[in-house]
């Protein structure tokens, strides 16, 4: 619950949600997860950066690309539509189905169509205990620096 670390921190100490060593946090919107209490600082990972060729791939994920490659791990871009034709707001059509295409309206440079995974992720790794949080220290890097996609 937002601001309960201030309001009422002896329920917090004794949420799940507190007593975590390792917690991974999803939202569509980066200030859900910011917002939270018991969060390390710094920004969450914006999984849409991944959808484009890794060449093209954002300053902020650039880090992410380094400690991959430092951990032996082949940078692949995420899943993008590939569609060329109008957004989902305009219905459905036999060439695209539903797909959506990028900002410039096509699947091509720079955006190369709209990111199908979307939303933004924290993981943060408890480095010691406390009351009713401890600290946490964002490991979001590391982790997606061993791999995020697997086989076909």
């Amino acid at each position: 619950m937002q601001g309960e670390d201030t309001s009422n921190p002896g329920v917090l100490g004794e949420r799940y949600f507190s007593e975590a060593s390792l917690k991974i946090l999803l939202s569509d919107n980066a200030s859900d997860i910011t917002s939270l209490p018991c969060i390390s600082p710094g920004a969450p990972f914006n999984l849409a950066d991944l959808a484009q060729p890794v060449a093209n791939w954002p300053l902020s994920a650039t880090a992410l690309q380094t400690a991959m490659t430092t951990a032996g791990t082949i940078p692949l871009p995420l899943a993008a539509s590939g569609a060329a034709g109008p957004t989902v707001a305009a219905g459905y059509n036999t060439y695209d189905g539903y797909w959506q295409v990028g900002p410039n309206l096509g699947a091509t440079p720079p955006t190369y169509g709209t990111p199908i995974i979307t939303g933004f992720i924290k993981i943060d790794a408890q480095t010691s205990y406390g009351s009713p949080c401890g600290s946490y220290t964002d490991v979001t890097k590391e982790i997606l620096s061993l791999g995020y996609a697997g086989r076909n």
